[in-house]
């Protein structure tokens, strides 16, 4: 079963929790695999204080070759950055496996578009989720398995118009 998340503003009902919307807390109540859902879910809609919300204060970022963010304002920032620079973004979850202990492994496909060149990615990420704490994602170790720009090769390195 494959799972498509278009980021597009998600309906409440999908989110579970009217306050995440405000960006006041995080449903800490759910399981591991919930809360990355919901997590991944804000992303269609990024605002600093709801991906903050989130993130425990000592959080940690793997990601890949873009090294280690630590903290929450950090990771926020960097999150921010690359969620709003893209547009027409979607995500298909291909894998999701949580375990007992907090783990959450997620496999996902997807796409989108900086100025006039379209990309393609297959990203697996492994979260750690304290489920006893107010902001319970504690650790993303990210991967990005591949990446495929379709046209207009060397159009990132290009300044904006």
């Amino acid at each position: 079963l494959v799972d498509r998340l278009r980021f597009e503003p998600a309906p409440e009902r999908r989110l579970g929790a009217r306050a995440l919307m405000s960006g006041q807390y995080v449903r800490v109540g759910g399981s591991p695999e919930s809360v990355v859902r919901d997590f991944l879910a804000s992303w269609s809609d990024p605002k600093a204080d709801r991906l903050a919300a989130f993130l425990a204060e000592d959080a940690a970022w793997v990601d890949g070759p873009n090294g280690v963010h630590r903290g929450v304002k950090t990771i926020v920032d960097e999150l921010m950055r690359q969620l709003t620079m893209a547009r027409d973004s979607w995500m298909e979850i291909d894998t999701l496996l949580a375990g007992g202990d907090g783990t959450v492994m997620v496999e996902w496909h997807g796409g989108f578009t900086i100025r006039e060149t379209s990309i393609a990615s297959k990203v697996m990420v492994v979260f750690e989720v304290d489920q006893s704490g107010r902001r319970p994602v504690r650790r993303i170790d990210a991967a990005r398995a591949r990446t495929d720009v379709h046209r207009g090769a060397g159009a990132l390195d290009r300044p904006a118009d």
